[in-house]
């Protein structure tokens, strides 16, 4: 794949989370795909890790947070990204939290193209609204 090409299918991959588009990650997974969240789980398998991404993308409560992503950088060599970013929410209590990502993509080496692993390291930091505890 391409640079250029990947670049793209990571920003694709990378919004597909956001937005919980499940299917973009069923037809771009490898069957052996693996998916680590440093210090959290790891998961293997296809379906292990499209269930894994539905619980996650649920307890962080997107829609319901008015959540904003960013995208800070993006790097593609070969079969292989890193996408560093961040995604900014208010809580209904008012508080503001920020996830913070870093996201490694491998590649399979066949002319697909599929994700076969990514590694994600994942930071939360809330603030809490003016006289809040």
């Amino acid at each position: 794949m391409a640079v250029m090409n990947l670049q793209s299918f990571i920003e694709q991959a990378d919004q597909a989370f956001f937005d919980r588009d499940f299917a973009f990650f069923e037809k771009n997974l490898t069957e052996d795909a693996s998916w680590n969240v440093v210090g959290r789980f790891f998961v293997s398998g296809k379906t292990e890790v499209v269930e894994a991404m539905r619980a996650a993308t649920a307890e962080m409560d997107f829609d319901g947070n008015n959540a904003q992503i960013v995208r800070d950088n993006l790097i593609a060599n070969g079969n292989e990204a890193a996408v560093k970013g961040s995604i900014a929410m208010t809580l209904p209590n008012g508080d503001k939290k920020t996830i913070y990502y870093f996201d490694l993509y491998v590649l399979d080496s066949g002319q697909e193209g599929k994700i076969k692993e990514f590694t994600s390291f994942v930071i939360e930091s809330t603030e809490q609204q003016e006289g809040g505890m």
